[in-house]
């Protein structure tokens, strides 16, 4: 929560925050996809 008081604070929006914790929610799923798929097609895991 701190985090998101210093963003509104820096940035003087709450429009910031959002997007830079969507993209960073999105940047992680995409990653985290791509590793699990590339591990199944190497048939690591069950």
């Amino acid at each position: 929560m701190v985090v998101a008081v210093a963003f509104r604070h820096e940035f003087g929006s709450w429009k910031w925050f959002g997007l830079a914790f969507a993209y960073g929610t999105a940047l992680a799923w995409v990653v985290s996809f791509i590793i699990y798929q590339g591990g199944k097609l190497l048939g690591w895991g069950g």
